[in-house]
């Protein structure tokens, strides 16, 4: 009797351990879902775009977004006046900052944020920069320009973003060149006279997060109006649209279109000129590398041509040594805009025109510690590069002539951060031009640019000095009379100091080409010697 109580007792044991093996399968399904779930609804967006350098130890991922990207060639970075251009604003509702200096100067600029919050950003900026050097040596070096900019950014409940932005520009220049060139004239300042006044207006829809099929998408138009007050007018629309779908979150396929429409006229004659681009491309991204490949298929209405659109990045150790590489041309416009925001001095009877470039690079960049650097060479070809020649007889204006350019460029930059205090920054650009047609140098483009900084903050962070410098060599110049040359050697040191009396109220200073050297960006007009400004700053 104890032997079957003993056997029923052990079976109906391991009849109950049996069940309860089968209870954490269920478990363990349930588990499963909810995390797979989960995984789906915390997607996030990848931006297509490579991240700023970091001191971190994170793994970096190379995410490039190859866009219409213009020949460019930046204007030197010396500063005709004492202040700093694409100063950063503070993060305050209301900032002003407004002071004066020699040669009679006025600097003065205010931004207002009527609302800032996670839905909605609404504010304005504003820029005043005059000054008036007007005496008998220098008659009628004098300039004003005028910035006013308002900008709207609405994310929607949808996960839309709108964005909206209208700007108005009123700018002012004197051709003084025509007195050094002609010496006791007395030519009416009004004939010398030349201003742009600039209407624009951009709207943009986009999501900036990558939407639950992993899409993201945006649809831009851009419209502009200038004039001038020797009778001459363009008009721009600019439409750009792109999607963008992600595989695995990780890689993508592209697609981006773009019209750029333009109307130029002057009193003897009007222009039109009409781009048009397509660009597929691909994206894949690994660990330690990066790939963004396509092509940019262009036409300006009568040809259509196909350039290159690749990017490469990838890690060689680690975050510290990366190497680049790319392919890219199209179309870059030469209109009235973009020609008088380079040189101001320019004839109002220009001829517009396409530069088609197509531009191949390799480097290496990286950031370790407190160094964070990039160094590149490349070579680029150019139809209808833009040079400049000084018309004498036009009032010392300087004419336009497009010729194809070749060169080779060695660029490099560095950023050194050896304490909190102190920041050091450097970049050089070395242009050795190539094959120019027709011509013997490339007139009024610089070859050798180096600027360096140094930025020190003390005193509880109440004190911030900056020391800059800005070297360039000889740029050569050509006048309508055949009359050719180089530019001399510059080198302009300035100095500022800015310091906040209270968390609200401060005082800056800041002085510009110490040395007092007049070189010449552009021929026969001399730049502003020593000048400096001086005033209050305003934060609430």
């Amino acid at each position: 009797m104890k032997r079957i109580v003993i056997y029923t007792f052990l079976i109906s044991l391991s009849t109950h351990l049996s069940a309860q093996k089968d209870l954490p399968v269920d478990v363990i399904n349930v588990v499963k879902d909810f995390d797979a779930k989960l995984a789906e609804a915390e997607k996030i967006k990848v931006n297509p775009e490579i991240p700023g350098a970091d001191t971190g130890k994170l793994t970096y991922r190379y995410d490039v977004n190859p866009g219409i990207q213009e020949l460019k060639y930046s204007a030197p970075q010396i500063r005709p006046i004492a202040m700093k251009p694409a100063e950063p604003i503070p993060v305050y509702p209301f900032y002003l900052k407004a002071g004066y200096g020699i040669p009679r100067q006025a600097y003065g600029r205010l931004s207002y944020n009527f609302a800032s919050d996670e839905h909605t950003q609404i504010g304005i900026d504003f820029l005043h920069h005059s000054a008036n050097n007007n005496n008998a040596d220098h008659q009628q070096q004098r300039f004003f320009e005028n910035n006013l900019n308002g900008h709207l950014l609405y994310l929607t409940q949808d996960g839309m973003a709108i964005q909206g932005n209208a700007f108005l520009t009123k700018n002012q220049y004197y051709n003084y060149g025509h007195y050094i060139e002609n010496p006791g004239t007395l030519t009416s300042p009004e004939i010398l006279r030349h201003r742009y006044d600039i209407f624009g207006v951009g709207a943009k829809v986009f999501n900036p997060k990558v939407s639950a099929n992993g899409v993201n998408y945006f649809a831009g138009l851009d419209l502009y109006n200038l004039v001038d007050n020797v009778k001459s007018s363009e008009k721009n629309a600019n439409i750009h649209l792109g999607v963008t779908k992600w595989i695995q979150e990780q890689h993508s396929l592209s697609l981006e279109l773009g019209t750029d429409l333009t109307h130029f006229e002057d009193p003897s004659k009007s222009t039109n000129l009409s781009n048009f681009y397509l660009l597929p491309s691909v994206g894949i991204h690994g660990k330690s590398f990066s790939l963004q490949g396509g092509v940019r298929i262009t036409s300006d209405g009568d040809q259509i041509k196909v350039h290159p659109a690749v990017n490469l990045a990838g890690s060689i150790a680690g975050n510290s040594l990366m190497a680049i590489a790319g392919a890219d041309g199209g179309l870059s416009k030469n209109n009235y805009k973009t020609l008088s925001e380079y040189n101001p001095f320019i004839s109002s009877r220009i001829n517009l025109a396409n530069n088609e470039y197509e531009h191949y690079y390799a480097g290496i960049k990286g950031s370790a510690s407190s160094l964070e650097y990039d160094a590149r060479v490349g070579y680029k070809t150019n139809k209808n590069l833009p040079l400049f020649i000084l018309n004498t007889a036009n009032f010392s204006r300087f004419d336009v002539l497009y010729r194809s350019v070749n060169f080779y460029h060695a660029t490099a930059s560095l950023t050194l951060k050896p304490s909190k205090q102190f920041i050091i920054n450097a970049t050089v650009n070395q242009n050795v031009y190539k094959n120019i047609a027709t011509e013997a140098k490339a007139w009024g483009l610089p070859s050798l640019e180096v600027n360096g900084s140094v930025h020190y903050q003390s005193l509880n962070k109440k004190l911030l000095l900056t020391a800059e410098s800005y070297v360039a060599d000889g740029i050569p110049y050509k006048t309508d009379h055949n009359v050719t040359g180089n530019s001399k050697l510059l080198m302009d040191i300035s100095l500022g100091a800015d310091y906040n009396i209270t968390k609200n109220f401060g005082i800056f200073v800041q002085a510009n080409n110490l040395a007092n050297n007049t070189w010449r960006r552009w021929y026969q007009y001399p730049t502003f010697g020593l000048n400096a400004v001086g005033g209050l700053t305003v934060k609430f």
